[in-house]
C-alpha cells in the first residue's frame, strides 16, 4: 500500500472531511431517528416527486452538498482520473443511499431516490470540475514546455544560419 504524502495527504483529509459533512447533514436530526421504519414514505422512483413544493431547492441542496465530495476525491485518487471519478460515483450513491437509508427510521425525513440521484450527480459534477483543475494544471505545463522548446529551437536555427553565412568565420 503506498503511503500518503504532501498534497495527496491533505486532499484525502479533505475528502473524509466532506464525507463527514454530507453524513451529518443527511442523518440531522438525530433525534428525528425512530427504532421502527416507515417504507411507505420512501418515493422509490426519482424525479417523480418534482411538483412537491421546494422540490428544485432540495436537488440544489442535495446537489451542492456533493460537489465537495467529488472535487475532493478527485484530487486524493490517482493517476487515472477516469477511474476515480467512476469510484467516486460510485461511492457518492452508496453514500446517498445510506443517508436515505437512515431516513427510513424518521418520521419527519422523506426519504428519496432523486435525492441520491441528486448526490450522485453532484459529486460527479465536483469531480469533473476537479479534473478539469488538474488537467488545466497539467497543461499550463505543457504549453511552457511548448514556448521553451521553441525558443530554444529558434536560438540553435539562428546560430547554425550564422555559422553558414559568410560572417560565421571565427
Amino acid at each position: 500500500m503506498r503511503r500518503l504524502t504532501g498534497s495527496r495527504l491533505l486532499w484525502t483529509c479533505a475528502w473524509l472531511a466532506s464525507v463527514l459533512a454530507v453524513a451529518a447533514a443527511e442523518t440531522m436530526p438525530w433525534s428525528n431517528f425512530q427504532g421502527h421504519s416507515h417504507w411507505v414514505k420512501v418515493c422509490w422512483v426519482p424525479f417523480q416527486d418534482h411538483r412537491l413544493p421546494g422540490f428544485w431547492l432540495d436537488a440544489a441542496q442535495n446537489i451542492l452538498l456533493f460537489v465537495p465530495f467529488g472535487f475532493t476525491a478527485i484530487h486524493a485518487g490517482g493517476r487515472n482520473k477516469f477511474v476515480t471519478g467512476a469510484l467516486t460515483g460510485l461511492l457518492a450513491a452508496v453514500l446517498a443511499a445510506s443517508g436515505e437509508l437512515f431516513q427510513v427510521y424518521c418520521h419527519e425525513r422523506f426519504p428519496s431516490m432523486t435525492d441520491v440521484a441528486d448526490g450522485t450527480a453532484g459529486a460527479l459534477l465536483g469531480a469533473l470540475i476537479g479534473s478539469k483543475t488538474i488537467t488545466s494544471g497539467a497543461r499550463t505545463r505543457v504549453d511552457n514546455h511548448k514556448r521553451q522548446l521553441e525558443v530554444e529551437s529558434k536560438f540553435w536555427h539562428q546560430i547554425l544560419n550564422f555559422c553558414r553565412s559568410d560572417k560565421g568565420e571565427l
